[in-house]
């Protein structure tokens, strides 16, 4: 193995911060969606714990920004 190639230590990221979009079309409740995003980040997705970075969410619903 290259000694250049290793595990990333706790001090080394990737990825300080992740910006997510979310775009959605529709005849939608806004406040359903960021129910939805929110459920996704605490409840449903163990990835973004192990990313350990800064996510922020964004939401564009029927073109524009919430």
């Amino acid at each position: 193995m290259p000694k250049d190639m290793g595990r990333i230590t706790e001090s080394e990221q990737l990825f300080p911060t992740i910006e997510v979009t979310f775009v959605v079309d529709g005849d939608i409740d806004e406040k359903k969606i960021w129910r939805a995003i929110r459920l996704g980040e605490e409840k449903y997705c163990s990835v973004s714990d192990s990313l350990k970075a800064k996510i922020n969410y964004r939401l564009v619903l029927n073109g524009e920004e919430q």
